[in-house]
């Protein structure tokens, strides 16, 4: 979980190649090409059968499709927040943007070209305040059992992947 530009799709990339599990990043589920947003029935049951596997690492937030957002806490065993600054993710986003130009990246649907608007700045920058209160209470309805972990910077992400054990 974590803003845009935060890392989720890099650090789910490489938990899953780490412990060779399957990934599923959340913006491939509920964009199909063009930005066009999937069907909220299709994208519940995406996130529900992804989350249904005996093993998983899930990316995003897509908090207001609450019976989904529940349906990973419920299940998963640990869950890592980035909880990195808005200056840090504008800045990530503002060079993924000058990465990927014109192209897809591995993490969205065919079709996405990367893209950034004022929506898009406007829902970084307010992610903190809209956010982070309904990821707490998932978290405290939903996902007292697993381990929660909040990483703050990317050199904290490094630390972490570093440290990850068999």
């Amino acid at each position: 979980l974590g803003p845009s530009g935060s890392g989720k799709s890099t650090l789910a990339g490489k938990i899953g190649e780490k412990f060779n599990l399957p990934v599923t990043h959340l913006d491939q589920c509920y964009f199909k090409p063009d930005w066009v947003k999937e069907d909220k029935e299709i994208f519940r049951k995406k996130i529900i059968d992804a989350a249904s596997q005996e093993a998983w690492v899930i990316d995003g937030n897509y908090g207001s499709h609450t019976d989904a957002f529940i349906h990973r806490f419920q299940r998963a065993d640990t869950i890592i927040f980035l909880k990195f600054s808005r200056w840090r993710c504008l800045w990530s986003v503002f060079k993924r943007f000058w990465k990927y130009r014109g192209v897809t990246r591995p993490d969205l649907v065919e079709g996405c070209d990367e893209k950034i608007d004022w929506e898009f700045i406007k829902y970084i920058w307010t992610f903190p305040g809209k956010s982070y209160p309904r990821i707490y209470k998932a978290l405290n309805s939903h996902g007292q059992h697993a381990k929660f972990i909040t990483l703050h910077n990317f050199r904290e992400t490094e630390k972490f992947l570093e440290d990850l054990i068999f």
